[in-house]
């Protein structure tokens, strides 16, 4: 999209929103341990579409994580997704911020489509926008997650709401995992995507994390996204998974000495490789790496 004078304003007011909302989330109580529950969004808010691919994943697959960032900068975003899906053909793509505005999904979007056409996908909302702006020109951003081969069931889970209403009465904001059933080889596997909160004190986030683990059941998953983890590693996020068996892959490459906010967990996995591939497009580069169930 084109970076207009009202989109620049608009960035340097949601800046400075965002900031006071991160301060003010010092001041607020977080919600007790027996009232911070994950629990389903409705079944309708969860699209799901079947792609070309059919059968189980391969015991060893390719996995991608990327915030596009709402994809503002659409160009930049579908060349760096014609990298990734064209030249490493992942088997497992998870993507955060994505949009859904008045013309329609962005995965539907001319150069999108056909990249996808090989997935079956699922999305779920996060950011509702009630009057899209110049900054917000979307009705919809969350998370989706494409898989070459197909899944038994698509599910969304709401995070407990550990900061205050954020960017005022127009935006509705709720943190989202959207998780799938499929085969992996011959097991039942889950894969999750997450985007926890960003403007939280580092203890909202861990309170986040724990009701995430909980919410996800036992067997083989991998769990990646946008974390957030300003502090990392002060946070307590990886604690909440370790408790389930969820164990944080490690990974180089990248950008150095910037908060680390996107992470891989898994379990019932080998990590044969993972690393950050220097493509632009984003605020955010992706993550890229091998998995193995292991037996």
């Amino acid at each position: 999209m084109a970076r207009t004078w009202r989109f620049e304003l608009g960035r340097a007011w949601a800046t400075a929103r965002i900031g006071y909302d991160y301060l003010r989330a010092f001041a607020s109580a977080l919600p007790n341990e027996e009232s911070a529950t994950a629990r389903r969004l409705p079944p309708q808010d969860v699209v799901a579409c079947a792609g070309g691919s059919r059968g189980p994943l391969p015991p060893r697959i390719r996995l991608v994580s990327w915030n596009i960032h709402r994809a503002y900068d659409g160009p930049g975003v579908t060349a760096g997704l014609h990298t990734l899906l064209g030249d490493l053909e992942p088997h497992v793509l998870l993507l955060q911020e994505v949009p859904v505005s008045d013309q329609g999904p962005w995965w539907e979007r001319d150069g999108v489509k056909e990249l996808l056409a090989v997935y079956s996908t699922a999305f779920a909302p996060m950011h509702r926008v009630a009057r899209p702006t110049s900054y917000y020109p979307f009705r919809f951003s969350g998370l989706v997650v494409a898989i070459r081969g197909e899944f038994a069931a698509a599910s969304a889970t709401l995070v407990p709401a550990v900061c205050p209403p954020k960017l005022g009465a127009n935006h509705r904001i709720a943190r989202v995992a959207l998780g799938l059933r499929c085969r992996v080889g011959d097991r039942e596997a889950q894969i999750w995507n997450v985007h926890l909160e960003n403007t939280a004190r580092p203890s909202g986030r861990a309170l986040q994390a724990r009701a995430l683990a909980a919410a996800i059941g036992a067997g083989a998953a991998v769990l990646g996204g946008d974390f957030n983890t300003m502090l990392w590693p002060l946070e307590r996020v990886d604690d909440a998974f370790e408790e389930v068996g969820l164990q944080r892959v490690r990974f180089g490459g990248g950008r150095r000495l910037i908060p680390q906010l996107d992470h891989v967990f898994v379990r019932g996995f080998t990590s044969l490789e993972m690393r950050r591939l220097p493509i632009r497009g984003s605020d955010h580069l992706p993550i890229y790496g091998h998995l193995e169930l292991e037996r």
